[in-house]
């Protein structure tokens, strides 16, 4: 498996075996050297009614996820594009209480995949929590919940959601945030291999905490005089943090 310059063979991710020479390209597993599988094409849309819901949480192996806001009064989710497997994908949408689950079960070898997991929901949600392994998410603009937690372990993740909290982790995915505040917020981020790119706007006052290893620091934030504050902190060992 291929991350920052690194090839790793019969690479073992969260039970899912990919393998030969796996390199990861946006967030997708698409190409493979070794081991045989089946090329099968997705294209298969659930849903689930929207009314009172609170909470959307995504479980994603190695299939990008991205994040949009519903047109409709559903919480929709469309996989689609095309996999090299040995075994069944799993596509499960279901509702329980307040919290709506949609979640990519796999247990086998991927020889190659371009598939995405595009998600629709509500234009505002108490929480949003997502996560994956190889696979890099991408919440748009639109979107806008109290808490917001993404946690991947090679995905890079790109995001222009607006929060009153987020938790953003990844270890060896760059991060990329364009916050436009609408109330005082609260970021933490963390990476050991990535580099942390953050745009702040509408915010007046940063409270800042970072901590890196071998890694450079650039803060060239310029306040917005009616703006909020934002507490953040972000950590990486490596990766480079910038501030704007």
């Amino acid at each position: 498996m291929f991350f920052n310059g690194n090839v790793f063979s019969n690479s073992v991710v969260n039970g899912t075996v990919f393998s030969g020479s796996v390199v990861i390209q946006n967030g997708n597993v698409v190409t493979n050297g070794g081991g045989k599988g089946e090329l099968k094409k997705y294209d298969e849309r659930k849903c689930e009614e929207a009314g009172n819901i609170e909470k959307v949480t995504v479980h994603s192996t190695f299939v990008k996820v991205n994040v949009s806001v519903s047109k409709s009064s559903k919480v929709e989710a469309h996989l689609h594009g095309e996999a090299n497997l040995d075994k069944e994908l799993k596509f499960v949408v279901q509702r329980k209480l307040n919290e709506i689950k949609i979640a990519l079960q796999y247990e086998g070898n991927c020889y190659g995949s371009n598939l995405e997991l595009d998600v629709a929901i509500p234009k505002y949600l108490k929480t949003i929590s997502i996560k994956t392994v190889s696979a890099g998410v991408e919440l748009s603009e639109e979107v806008s919940a109290q808490n917001i937690k993404v946690e991947t372990t090679s995905g890079k993740v790109n995001s222009y959601a607006t929060f009153k909290k987020a938790n953003i982790s990844t270890i060896s995915g760059g991060v990329k945030l364009n916050i436009v505040a609408s109330e005082d917020i609260s970021l933490k981020t963390s990476t050991i291999f990535g580099k942390v790119l953050v745009d702040f706007s509408n915010v007046k006052n940063i409270k800042l905490s970072t901590s890196t290893v071998s890694g450079k620091v650039v803060n060239c934030h310029e306040a917005d005089k009616n703006g909020y504050n934002a507490d953040v902190d972000i950590s990486t060992i490596s990766g480079k943090i910038t501030i704007n």
